[in-house]
């Protein structure tokens, strides 16, 4: 194994990198929040049940709209919330045209986790 030199940074700049990447965390929560309210106050609901996709596996729950709605989820209903009732989200979720087959499915797992992560980001 190769000895690598080590990498010192100084106090002050290791304190102005830590508040950029806050700041930076900051605007993209906050941005994430102003446009899950704009999406909701326009009113995206899917009512028509042929329209909801059942997502299965966790790739289905990477896809962009589903993180999309599972953003708006948790900001239009349960920011700042300390335990989510996964039942209530999940049927939130299909309101936006996604669905998932159980709660205990890869695709229900790994919305879960996404949400988690966001949530834990804020704090």
């Amino acid at each position: 194994m190769t000895n690598l030199p080590m990498l010192v940074i100084p106090d002050d700049a290791a304190a102005r990198i830590r508040a950029t990447v806050q700041r930076k965390q900051d605007e993209m929560h906050e941005a994430l929040r102003k446009s899950a309210e704009e999406r909701i106050a326009s009113g995206i609901t899917v009512s028509d049940p042929k329209q909801v996709v059942v997502i299965r596996t966790a790739s289905d729950a990477r896809r962009t709209e589903v993180e999309t709605a599972a953003c708006d989820v948790y900001y239009g209903f349960f920011d700042g919330e300390q335990k989510i009732d996964w039942y209530a989200f999940f049927d939130r979720l299909e309101q936006y045209g996604f669905s998932v087959e159980t709660i205990e499915s890869p695709a229900a797992r790994k919305i879960q986790r996404f949400v988690r992560r966001i949530r834990d980001e804020e704090r």
